[in-house]
């Protein structure tokens, strides 16, 4: 009886353990993929090499764990006007997920956005801050 009660206390304790890396390893996982790939110059659309390599990244997870799906978020800086940096936005989201898709992740698990310049991660007050709000961004949904 002693002896099933320290190997059910073991047990427990093992699963906590197992549910709490799975819970850090989810955590990174959603972390890599929710970083932001910035850098666009001011109204271009297509990816660079540097964005590319940074959504290669995204796709070995995505790969990985095929269940989770993502919205593609486009982001512009407040050069423009509003339809203009929506459109960029949207267009830059669009080439995003063309991107992702041709690297084997299927369409369905990929929803697009813009945001326009409605959400800066920094102020648009230089030319090095609009540079990182010129961006796309994946967030996992459930």
């Amino acid at each position: 009886e002693e002896l099933k009660k320290k190997r059910d206390a073991e047990q427990k304790r093992m699963e906590a353990e197992n549910a709490r890396i799975e819970q850090e390893r989810y955590r990174k996982i959603v972390e890599t993929i929710e970083q932001p790939v910035s850098g666009y110059p001011v109204g271009v659309i297509a990816l660079s090499a540097i964005e590319k390599a940074q959504l290669d990244i995204k796709i070995e997870l995505l790969k990985a764990n095929p269940t989770l799906k993502v919205v593609c978020t486009g982001h512009a800086c407040d050069i423009g006007g509003d339809k203009v940096n929506i459109s960029i936005g949207l267009k830059r989201a669009e080439e995003a997920k063309k991107y992702i898709v041709s690297k084997g992740i299927d369409a369905e698990r990929i929803s697009v956005t813009s945001k326009g310049d409605k959400e800066p991660l920094v102020p648009n007050t230089s030319e090095e801050n609009r540079r990182i709000n010129r961006r796309i961004e994946l967030k996992i949904v459930e």
